[in-house]
């Protein structure tokens, strides 16, 4: 896992798996557009972390999301390990290609807690 450091369409033409897109508060809103423009090509899972995940400008795109397969999953705190263990199918985060977007300690503890359990 490395960050793609603005190169997000890049990543995602070039992964061969799965796609899970991980947005913490306001970091959600690049991968909304990448969600919506991959929907009908990649396995697309979205996972939405903070206080706009249940705001109702969100719902419409979210709801268009999940029309068109995407797998979704918010809350408003962050997932815990065992959380993240229930959310992810088994072999998902070993063949995904994960983006992670949102304040860097989070991201960097997300990353450790996916790491460290391999799950």
């Amino acid at each position: 896992m490395e960050g793609p450091f603005g190169l997000f369409d890049q990543e995602i033409t070039e992964a061969n798996g799965p796609i899970v897109l991980y947005g913490m508060g306001a970091g959600m809103v690049p991968l909304l557009g990448l969600a919506q423009q991959y929907a009908n090509k990649k396995k697309i899972h979205l996972l939405w972390t903070g206080r706009l995940a249940k705001e109702d400008e969100y719902q419409k795109i979210l709801r268009s999301l999940a029309d068109k397969g995407v797998q979704i999953e918010l809350k408003d705190h962050r997932f815990s390990k065992d959380e993240l263990k229930s959310i992810f199918d088994p072999n998902e985060v070993q063949t995904a290609r994960l983006i992670i977007v949102g304040p860097s300690s989070a991201v960097l503890s997300t990353r450790r807690i996916l790491k460290k359990n391999r799950f």
